[in-house]
Protein backbone atom coordinates (compact mmCIF):
# COMPACT_ATOMS: atom_id res chain seq x y z
CA UNK A 1 0.00 0.00 0.00
CA UNK A 2 2.78 2.71 0.26
CA UNK A 3 2.38 3.49 -3.44
CA UNK A 4 -1.56 3.18 -3.14
CA UNK A 5 -3.03 7.12 -2.98
CA UNK A 6 -6.90 6.79 -2.27
CA UNK A 7 -8.80 10.45 -2.21
CA UNK A 8 -11.97 10.90 -1.61
CA UNK A 9 -13.08 11.51 -5.61
CA UNK A 10 -16.70 12.30 -4.98
CA UNK A 11 -19.31 12.18 -1.91
CA UNK A 12 -23.41 12.40 -2.28
CA UNK A 13 -24.91 14.86 0.11
CA UNK A 14 -28.54 14.26 0.70
CA UNK A 15 -29.41 15.61 4.28
CA UNK A 16 -28.68 16.74 7.18
CA UNK A 17 -25.69 15.67 9.25
CA UNK A 18 -28.18 13.64 11.35
CA UNK A 19 -29.82 11.87 8.37
CA UNK A 20 -32.89 14.21 8.15
CA UNK A 21 -34.80 16.09 5.15
CA UNK A 22 -33.76 13.24 2.52
CA UNK A 23 -33.99 15.16 -0.28
CA UNK A 24 -33.63 11.77 -2.85
CA UNK A 25 -37.11 10.66 -1.37
CA UNK A 26 -39.54 12.36 -4.09
CA UNK A 27 -41.85 15.04 -2.56
CA UNK A 28 -43.76 18.04 -3.59
CA UNK A 29 -43.27 20.31 -0.63
CA UNK A 30 -40.07 22.22 -1.02
CA UNK A 31 -36.91 21.17 0.69
CA UNK A 32 -33.94 22.47 2.54
CA UNK A 33 -31.28 21.04 4.77
CA UNK A 34 -27.77 21.78 5.66
CA UNK A 35 -24.93 19.77 6.36
CA UNK A 36 -20.54 20.09 6.30
CA UNK A 37 -18.09 19.22 4.04
CA UNK A 38 -15.89 16.28 5.00
CA UNK A 39 -12.21 17.53 6.42
CA UNK A 40 -8.89 15.61 5.90
CA UNK A 41 -9.43 14.58 2.48
CA UNK A 42 -8.00 17.79 0.75
CA UNK A 43 -10.21 20.81 -0.78
CA UNK A 44 -13.56 20.53 -2.34
CA UNK A 45 -13.17 21.34 -6.19
CA UNK A 46 -16.43 21.05 -7.80
CA UNK A 47 -20.02 20.92 -6.62
CA UNK A 48 -22.79 19.56 -8.70
CA UNK A 49 -26.28 18.26 -8.59
CA UNK A 50 -27.80 14.65 -9.78
CA UNK A 51 -31.75 14.77 -10.07
CA UNK A 52 -33.28 11.18 -9.21
CA UNK A 53 -35.35 11.03 -12.23
CA UNK A 54 -36.13 8.00 -14.86
CA UNK A 55 -32.31 7.10 -16.74
CA UNK A 56 -33.22 8.91 -19.82
CA UNK A 57 -34.74 12.13 -19.52
CA UNK A 58 -33.87 13.65 -22.51
CA UNK A 59 -36.82 14.53 -24.38
CA UNK A 60 -39.42 12.59 -21.62
CA UNK A 61 -42.08 14.99 -19.71
CA UNK A 62 -42.38 12.36 -17.27
CA UNK A 63 -38.74 12.96 -16.11
CA UNK A 64 -38.59 16.48 -15.43
CA UNK A 65 -39.36 18.71 -12.75
CA UNK A 66 -39.39 21.87 -14.30
CA UNK A 67 -41.32 23.97 -11.77
CA UNK A 68 -39.00 23.18 -9.35
CA UNK A 69 -35.95 25.51 -8.68
CA UNK A 70 -32.77 24.18 -6.35
CA UNK A 71 -29.77 26.51 -4.80
CA UNK A 72 -26.50 24.74 -3.48
CA UNK A 73 -25.06 27.32 -0.99
CA UNK A 74 -20.91 26.60 0.02
CA UNK A 75 -19.82 28.62 3.26
CA UNK A 76 -23.21 30.57 2.73
CA UNK A 77 -22.59 31.92 -0.68
CA UNK A 78 -24.49 31.03 -3.04
CA UNK A 79 -22.98 28.76 -6.18
CA UNK A 80 -25.76 27.35 -7.72
CA UNK A 81 -28.71 29.76 -7.57
CA UNK A 82 -32.26 28.69 -8.37
CA UNK A 83 -31.93 26.55 -11.52
CA UNK A 84 -34.21 23.91 -13.16
CA UNK A 85 -34.01 20.76 -11.10
CA UNK A 86 -34.18 19.36 -14.69
CA UNK A 87 -31.28 20.90 -15.65
CA UNK A 88 -29.22 17.99 -13.46
CA UNK A 89 -31.03 15.02 -15.26
CA UNK A 90 -28.78 12.01 -14.96
CA UNK A 91 -28.73 11.94 -19.47
CA UNK A 92 -28.81 15.70 -19.92
CA UNK A 93 -28.66 18.04 -22.77
CA UNK A 94 -24.98 18.96 -23.50
CA UNK A 95 -23.81 21.54 -21.55
CA UNK A 96 -27.50 21.74 -19.58
CA UNK A 97 -25.26 20.86 -16.22
CA UNK A 98 -21.75 22.75 -15.19
CA UNK A 99 -19.56 21.22 -12.55
CA UNK A 100 -19.25 24.26 -10.63
CA UNK A 101 -15.21 24.67 -10.49
CA UNK A 102 -14.37 25.76 -6.65
CA UNK A 103 -11.09 25.73 -4.41
CA UNK A 104 -13.01 25.34 -0.49
CA UNK A 105 -11.38 23.51 2.33
CA UNK A 106 -13.67 21.22 4.38
CA UNK A 107 -16.00 22.12 7.51
CA UNK A 108 -17.61 24.70 5.53
CA UNK A 109 -21.26 24.61 5.53
CA UNK A 110 -23.44 22.67 2.56
CA UNK A 111 -27.08 23.72 2.19
CA UNK A 112 -29.60 22.56 -0.05
CA UNK A 113 -32.64 24.66 -1.14
CA UNK A 114 -35.44 23.59 -3.80
CA UNK A 115 -38.68 25.02 -4.13
CA UNK A 116 -42.38 23.68 -4.03
CA UNK A 117 -42.78 21.28 -6.83
CA UNK A 118 -46.33 20.27 -8.57
CA UNK A 119 -45.72 18.02 -11.48
CA UNK A 120 -42.85 15.39 -12.36
CA UNK A 121 -41.53 15.06 -9.02
CA UNK A 122 -38.41 13.82 -8.66
CA UNK A 123 -35.48 13.91 -5.66
CA UNK A 124 -31.98 15.00 -6.19
CA UNK A 125 -28.96 15.08 -4.64
CA UNK A 126 -25.54 17.41 -4.29
CA UNK A 127 -22.16 15.81 -4.70
CA UNK A 128 -19.36 17.15 -3.57
CA UNK A 129 -15.69 16.21 -5.86
CA UNK A 130 -12.70 16.67 -3.79
CA UNK A 131 -9.30 17.08 -4.48
CA UNK A 132 -7.31 14.37 -6.09
CA UNK A 133 -3.69 14.91 -6.60
CA UNK A 134 -2.76 11.57 -8.79
CA UNK A 135 -4.97 13.41 -10.99
CA UNK A 136 -3.01 15.77 -11.45
CA UNK A 137 0.19 14.27 -12.20
CA UNK A 138 1.04 14.22 -15.91
CA UNK A 139 2.90 10.39 -15.35
CA UNK A 140 -0.80 8.86 -13.58
CA UNK A 141 -2.28 10.46 -17.51
CA UNK A 142 -0.04 8.95 -19.13
CA UNK A 143 -0.40 5.59 -17.39
CA UNK A 144 -3.54 6.03 -17.91
CA UNK A 145 -4.16 6.75 -21.89
CA UNK A 146 -1.18 4.32 -23.04
CA UNK A 147 0.11 0.72 -22.85
CA UNK A 148 1.41 -2.06 -24.05
CA UNK A 149 -0.85 -5.18 -25.37
CA UNK A 150 -2.14 -6.48 -22.48
CA UNK A 151 -5.44 -6.25 -19.29
CA UNK A 152 -6.61 -2.82 -19.74
CA UNK A 153 -9.78 -3.05 -17.34
CA UNK A 154 -11.56 -4.98 -15.59
CA UNK A 155 -15.30 -4.73 -14.20
CA UNK A 156 -16.08 -5.95 -10.95
CA UNK A 157 -19.66 -6.18 -10.26
CA UNK A 158 -21.81 -6.54 -7.37
CA UNK A 159 -25.39 -7.83 -7.59
CA UNK A 160 -28.05 -6.81 -4.99
CA UNK A 161 -31.83 -7.03 -4.22
CA UNK A 162 -32.85 -3.81 -2.22
CA UNK A 163 -34.70 -2.94 0.77
CA UNK A 164 -31.40 -2.73 2.68
CA UNK A 165 -29.23 -0.44 4.47
CA UNK A 166 -26.37 -1.11 4.36
CA UNK A 167 -26.62 -4.03 1.43
CA UNK A 168 -22.87 -4.92 1.43
CA UNK A 169 -20.89 -6.70 -1.63
CA UNK A 170 -18.46 -9.73 -1.11
CA UNK A 171 -14.76 -8.30 -1.01
CA UNK A 172 -12.87 -8.34 -3.90
CA UNK A 173 -9.33 -8.37 -4.62
CA UNK A 174 -7.17 -6.18 -7.28
CA UNK A 175 -5.02 -8.21 -9.25
CA UNK A 176 -1.91 -9.35 -9.41
CA UNK A 177 0.54 -9.03 -11.74
CA UNK A 178 -1.65 -7.01 -14.15
CA UNK A 179 0.03 -3.41 -12.75
CA UNK A 180 -0.93 -0.83 -10.52
CA UNK A 181 -4.42 0.26 -11.03
CA UNK A 182 -4.14 4.06 -12.38
CA UNK A 183 -7.76 5.15 -13.31
CA UNK A 184 -11.49 3.49 -11.57
CA UNK A 185 -15.21 4.26 -12.97
CA UNK A 186 -18.28 4.05 -11.32
CA UNK A 187 -20.94 1.02 -12.70
CA UNK A 188 -24.41 0.25 -12.21
CA UNK A 189 -26.83 -1.40 -14.68
CA UNK A 190 -30.68 -1.45 -14.53
CA UNK A 191 -33.47 -3.94 -15.70
CA UNK A 192 -36.67 -2.29 -14.37
CA UNK A 193 -38.80 -0.22 -16.77
CA UNK A 194 -41.17 2.56 -15.69
CA UNK A 195 -40.90 4.85 -13.16
CA UNK A 196 -38.10 6.04 -10.74
CA UNK A 197 -35.44 2.68 -11.36
CA UNK A 198 -33.22 2.15 -8.34
CA UNK A 199 -29.77 3.01 -9.30
CA UNK A 200 -31.83 6.35 -9.11
CA UNK A 201 -32.66 5.96 -5.45
CA UNK A 202 -29.70 4.05 -4.10
CA UNK A 203 -26.70 5.35 -2.90
CA UNK A 204 -23.30 3.80 -3.16
CA UNK A 205 -19.49 4.05 -1.04
CA UNK A 206 -16.75 2.21 -2.60
CA UNK A 207 -13.48 1.48 -0.27
CA UNK A 208 -10.73 0.40 -1.07
CA UNK A 209 -8.44 -0.77 2.15
CA UNK A 210 -10.54 0.81 4.80
CA UNK A 211 -10.85 3.80 3.13
CA UNK A 212 -13.75 5.39 1.12
CA UNK A 213 -12.98 6.70 -2.43
CA UNK A 214 -16.52 7.19 -3.57
CA UNK A 215 -18.83 8.08 -0.78
CA UNK A 216 -22.79 7.75 -0.72
CA UNK A 217 -23.31 8.44 -4.63
CA UNK A 218 -26.81 7.51 -6.25
CA UNK A 219 -25.35 4.70 -8.20
CA UNK A 220 -26.75 6.19 -11.09
CA UNK A 221 -24.01 8.31 -11.59
CA UNK A 222 -22.19 5.22 -13.30
CA UNK A 223 -24.72 4.16 -15.52
CA UNK A 224 -24.43 3.87 -19.34
CA UNK A 225 -26.65 6.71 -20.22
CA UNK A 226 -24.83 9.03 -17.54
CA UNK A 227 -23.36 12.52 -18.94
CA UNK A 228 -20.92 13.17 -15.46
CA UNK A 229 -17.36 12.43 -15.60
CA UNK A 230 -16.43 9.07 -15.80
CA UNK A 231 -12.80 7.96 -15.13
CA UNK A 232 -10.99 9.40 -12.71
CA UNK A 233 -6.92 8.89 -12.14
CA UNK A 234 -5.78 6.93 -9.24
CA UNK A 235 -3.08 4.85 -8.28
CA UNK A 236 -3.55 1.64 -6.04
CA UNK A 237 -1.26 -1.06 -6.05
CA UNK A 238 -2.42 -4.97 -6.88
CA UNK A 239 -3.85 -7.13 -3.92
CA UNK A 240 -5.41 -4.52 -2.38
CA UNK A 241 -8.43 -5.74 -1.39
CA UNK A 242 -11.61 -3.47 -2.03
CA UNK A 243 -15.92 -3.98 -1.09
CA UNK A 244 -19.57 -1.99 -2.15
CA UNK A 245 -21.85 -0.68 0.40
CA UNK A 246 -25.28 0.16 -0.58
CA UNK A 247 -28.20 1.72 0.84
CA UNK A 248 -30.96 0.31 -1.19
CA UNK A 249 -33.86 1.34 1.58
CA UNK A 250 -35.21 3.26 -0.37
CA UNK A 251 -36.68 0.70 -3.14
CA UNK A 252 -37.36 -2.51 -3.69
CA UNK A 253 -35.96 -3.78 -7.08
CA UNK A 254 -32.70 -5.87 -8.28
CA UNK A 255 -29.83 -3.97 -9.40
CA UNK A 256 -25.92 -4.44 -10.29
CA UNK A 257 -23.26 -1.73 -8.75
CA UNK A 258 -19.54 -1.77 -9.50
CA UNK A 259 -16.23 -0.25 -10.74
CA UNK A 260 -14.00 -0.66 -13.89
CA UNK A 261 -10.40 -0.57 -13.48
CA UNK A 262 -7.85 0.46 -15.14
CA UNK A 263 -4.27 -0.88 -15.28
CA UNK A 264 -1.10 1.02 -16.43
CA UNK A 265 2.48 -0.31 -17.44
CA UNK A 266 5.40 1.01 -15.92
CA UNK A 267 5.10 1.11 -12.22
CA UNK A 268 4.47 5.17 -10.70
CA UNK A 269 6.46 5.55 -6.86
CA UNK A 270 4.51 8.18 -5.00
CA UNK A 271 6.56 10.51 -2.95
CA UNK A 272 4.63 10.45 0.62
CA UNK A 273 2.50 13.43 -0.49
CA UNK A 274 1.59 12.45 -3.86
Amino acid sequence: MADSFLPLLIKGYNSTLSGGSDSITPTAASQNWQNVLDTGRGDLIGIDVLQTGRLNAIGSSSAINEDATASVLVGGVSVITECEVSDFALCSYPGAYFVSKLKQPGGQTLSWQRSAAATGVYGAQVLGFYENKAGTRQDVREALNTAKLKRRYQDFIFTGNGGVKPETSQQFTVPNNNGQVVGIQLLSYETAAGGTPPVLLNTGTVTFNGVNIFENVLIGYGNGVSTRPQIFPVIIEEGTTFQFSVDSSRTIGTYKFGVRLYFGDARITLPPTC
